[in-house]
């Protein structure tokens, strides 16, 4: 039999303890930046559905959200209102106890009379929480957010206020 030294287990059990903190302590980073590349990608697939029609879209693509509303504008285009869900942010101590944040992405897709898409507005926002304790994450919480606070926040392909559609 191969004997251990009490002494030498504990310091190999400490190292251990430390190197999954620091890779746990990293998660949080990861996930901030995997957000961002996300939200790249997804404005590289709302550039691609210009010129579609709206109903071809919606249809193929129900990654964009549910519709939840529509705006008539005073030049006769429509405005669908999709929201759905974007991921999770964390947010915490060293992965021990924290929040995890629900992030949900408004899409807006200006829809001209013909039915066909002819630009999209954008933003994501906090739609809930829950909070953690070494892993385990519960009392998650959801936020409603009212459909005029949506329309201060999104932005439309060219980075101006959704506002500019209204004329």
């Amino acid at each position: 039999m191969f004997y251990r030294a009490p002494r030498l287990t504990f310091f190999i059990a400490l190292r251990r303890c430390i190197l999954v903190t620091m890779l746990v302590s990293l998660l949080p980073a990861c996930s901030s930046v995997a957000e961002k590349v996300s939200s790249g990608i997804s404005n590289r697939q709302l550039n691609n559905v210009l010129d579609q029609t709206y109903e071809k879209v919606s249809y193929e693509r129900p990654d964009f959200g549910k519709l939840v509303a529509r705006e008539k504008l005073p030049d006769g285009s429509i405005v669908m209102k999709h929201i759905g869900d974007f991921g999770e942010q964390n947010s915490g101590m060293q992965g021990m106890y924290g929040k995890q944040y629900k992030i949900a992405r408004v899409i807006y897709f200006k829809v001209d009379k013909q039915g066909v898409i002819k630009d999209w507005a954008t933003a994501t926002y906090e739609a809930g929480a829950a909070t953690c304790w070494v892993g385990f994450c519960g009392g998650s919480e959801k936020k409603q957010v009212p459909i005029e606070e949506l329309d201060a926040i999104v932005k439309t392909s060219d980075g101006s206020n959704y506002s500019i559609w209204r004329g």
